[in-house]
C-alpha cells in the first residue's frame, strides 16, 4: 500500500474512532476531505476544521466568516509545516511521551490558574478534540526537542537561533512536496 492509502486509511480509521466515541446515530454524516498532502502525509478537513477551533480557543480572537479565508489559509500553512516539522523528527528518531505530554497540559492548566479537567472541558467546550489537543501540544515538544539538537548550545529566546530556526524550516519546506486540494 502506498504512503499515501496509508495515511487516507490511517487518518479515515482515527476519523471515524473519534465520530464513533461521542456521536449518535441521528447525527448528520461527517464528510471528510483531503485539504492537503505533504510528502504523503494527508491534512484532512476534519484536521483542519479542529486547528481552526483550536487557534480561536488560543487566540482569542473570533473567527468570523470574514476572517474565516484568512485564518483558514494561516491555519493550513501551520499545519504544512507541522507535519513537515514532524517528519524531520521522525527522521531523527525524535519522539516524546504520553507522561512529557501529561506534564505540559499540567504546566498550561497551572498557567492558565485552572485544573486539568477544566482545561480540557474548556477547550472540549471550543469544539476542539482531546486527541487534537494533545497532539498539536505533542507537536511543538517535538520540534523544540529538534531544534534543541540542531542547536544544543543555544538558550530559548536566542535571536540568532530563532532566524536559524526559521529558516531551516523554510528550507525542510522547501524541499517538501506540498500538495494543497
Amino acid at each position: 500500500m502506498s504512503r499515501v492509502a496509508h495515511s487516507v486509511v490511517f487518518a479515515l480509521g482515527a476519523f471515524g474512532m473519534v465520530c464513533a466515541a461521542g456521536v449518535s446515530s441521528n447525527a448528520a454524516p461527517v464528510t471528510v476531505s483531503i485539504v492537503a498532502v505533504v510528502n504523503g502525509d494527508i491534512i484532512s478537513n476534519y484536521d483542519l476544521d479542529q486547528h481552526i477551533a483550536l487557534f480561536a480557543f488560543t487566540s482569542g480572537e473570533p473567527v468570523t466568516q470574514e476572517k474565516l479565508p484568512e485564518i483558514r489559509l494561516q491555519v493550513l500553512t501551520s499545519l504544512e509545516d507541522e507535519k513537515i516539522e514532524l517528519q524531520e523528527a521522525g527522521r531523527h528518531k525524535i519522539t516524546v511521551t504520553n507522561t512529557e505530554v501529561d506534564k505540559a497540559v499540567q504546566n498550561l492548566a497551572d498557567d492558565n490558574h485552572v485544573s486539568v479537567e477544566q482545561m480540557v472541558a474548556n477547550v472540549t467546550r471550543a469544539g476542539v478534540s482531546v486527541i487534537t489537543f494533545r497532539a498539536n501540544i505533542a507537536a511543538s515538544l517535538i520540534w523544540r526537542k529538534v531544534v534543541t539538537a540542531r542547536y544544543p548550545e543555544a538558550l530559548p529566546g536566542d535571536l540568532d537561533v530563532d532566524a536559524a530556526t526559521e529558516n531551516y524550516l523554510r528550507d525542510l519546506r522547501r524541499d517538501a512536496n506540498v500538495v494543497r486540494r
